[in-house]
């Protein structure tokens, strides 16, 4: 065996290499895969972080990339670890040579010697001198200050995208809020041109009446369609009257005694109509007005007036249409009158059958429109001759009117079986909400709703009301001029 000295064992060992070859090159290799790994976990979470992902993620993706790439192609490139190996150069600067310079700089896209890190160049350092001197065959290589160099260099580019990040997150927050401004711009402005068309279309109306026309505005998620009509009947009116809710009516009697007459022949219960909930039901006319939307009819079409003269049009007939033109003209309902004489037969007056007759009449238009929503049958009231039931609305004397509903009940028997109504509850709660909405704008204009023992074809609908428009003992233009509050009492109350 041949014994070595110390000084032999260092010469030997630097000719064979400062590390075993093999293991050296995976070794730094490793290394290397680690740093740009390194790199792309904290090029990552800056992307993640940013509150503007898009426009700094290809900055960063751009970087991250070059440095994969870079990093990539010295792993693959096993020459200069092998130079290492074979102590043809110092390790120190050779690594700082290719790792330092030529990684980073083509990371960040430099060009013609430009450094993306640092200004200083890397020392040529001759063979001779890249020898490391090895005493007693111990020397240890100095690793850690290159090693802090470089981190510290990784955390310039660092800082670098997250200033770019932060510039970017600027400009963005900066074009929201002026879009965020433009937006309220625009909608105070729209909000201006509608109350303007408002106030044009209220100075047009007179005696005379204002051409039909449409106005649209367009909003971001629906058309809005102020509809300008022939003519307006009737003002929306002032509130000067009572709002009614459950801190002024006390309990289910009060309400019936402050609202309500009760038919000997019939009674109602608390679990019929409970004064809170009836008044948070939601009752609308469906529909766009492109199809029938409310049925007017009259069981009882006979009914005239003081001043009627055997004329139809100014009996019950002619109320009925003048409610019905009001309702077109005026708030854009598409509505059917329907005139049929239901309480004649064979020519002469029989009012025995007229809810029979009226009930196959109606159910066979509500067949051919399925679109209606709202049904109204359209009476005069039967009171003592002397009795007026006159007020004034608007500065026009007019008739009073009255919300009338069938129980399909006997107060001795109890609940009539062949007059079932599914829709009592709906019925009974429209009529309370219609008189609600008259005691607020219309004071004294409706009498109290009268319940009374039977049906009256209230049952076709849950929005189904009889309704008594003055008496025998008033004027055609007295119940006429009642159309108008009473049209819009329907547009307020079922147009909420």
């Amino acid at each position: 065996m041949i014994n070595y000295s110390g000084r032999q064992k260092a010469k030997r060992r630097m000719q064979k290499g400062l590390f075993p070859k093999k293991s050296f090159e995976s070794v730094m290799r490793w290394i290397i895969a680690i740093l740009c790994l390194y790199i792309v976990i904290i090029c990552s979470s800056l992307i993640l972080k940013s509150k503007n992902y898009d426009s700094c993620s290809k900055y960063c993706i751009s970087i991250v990339h070059k440095v994969y790439v870079a990093g990539m192609s010295k792993i693959a490139d096993g020459s200069w670890l092998s130079e290492i190996s074979a102590n043809k150069i110092q390790f120190v600067e050779k690594f700082k040579d290719n790792i330092s310079i030529d990684f980073l700089n083509e990371a960040c896209g430099k060009k013609n010697g430009e450094s993306c890190v640092f200004n200083s160049q890397v020392k040529s350092v001759s063979e001779d001198k890249g020898i490391i001197e090895i005493e007693n065959g111990e020397k240890e290589i100095e690793k850690t200050e290159n090693v802090e160099k470089e981190i510290a260099k990784i955390e310039n580019v660092e800082k670098e995208i997250e200033d770019k990040v932060k510039e970017e997150n600027d400009i963005e927050v900066q074009r929201l809020a002026n879009i965020e401004n433009k937006s309220e711009s625009e909608k105070v402005k729209k909000q201006n041109m509608i109350s303007q068309n408002e106030n044009e279309m209220m100075k047009d109306i007179g005696n005379g009446g204002i051409s039909e026309d449409k106005i649209k505005v367009e909003d971001k998620s629906k058309k809005v369609s102020i509809y300008k009509s022939k003519k307006i009947y009737v003002h929306k009116p002032k509130r000067n009257g009572i709002i009614y809710n459950s801190s002024n009516i006390k309990s289910f009697d009060d309400m019936i005694k402050n609202f309500y007459t009760v038919s000997v022949a019939t009674y109602i219960k608390e679990s019929d109509l409970n004064f809170e909930k009836a008044m948070k039901k939601k009752y609308a006319i469906k529909g766009d007005g492109s199809k029938p939307q409310i049925l007017i009819y009259h069981t009882h079409s006979q009914e005239e007036f003081s001043n009627s003269k055997g004329k139809k049009e100014r009996s019950i007939i002619g109320v009925g249409e003048y409610l019905a033109t009001i309702l077109k003209e005026q708030f854009g309902y598409n509505v059917i009158h329907d005139r049929t004489a239901y309480d004649v037969v064979n020519g002469k007056l029989d009012r025995n059958k007229a809810y029979d007759q009226s009930r196959k009449g109606v159910k066979e238009i509500l067949k051919n429109n399925p679109s209606i929503s709202l049904i109204l049958d359209i009476h005069r009231d039967g009171v003592r001759e002397g009795v007026r039931l006159v007020t004034t609305v608007n500065n026009k004397d007019t008739a009073q009117i009255m919300f009338f509903n069938g129980m399909s009940r006997f107060r001795g028997s109890g609940d009539i079986d062949y007059l079932y109504n599914p829709n009592l509850r709906d019925n009974l709660a429209l009529s309370l909400q219609m008189k609600m909405t008259a005691e607020a704008y219309y004071p004294n204009f409706t009498r109290h709703n009268y319940i009374n023992a039977y049906q009256y074809n209230l049952d076709l609908l849950p929005q189904c009301m009889l309704i008594e428009m003055g008496a025998q003992t008033n004027t055609f233009e007295e119940v006429k001029n009642a159309c108008e509050p009473l049209a819009m009492i329907i547009h307020l109350t079922m147009n909420q």
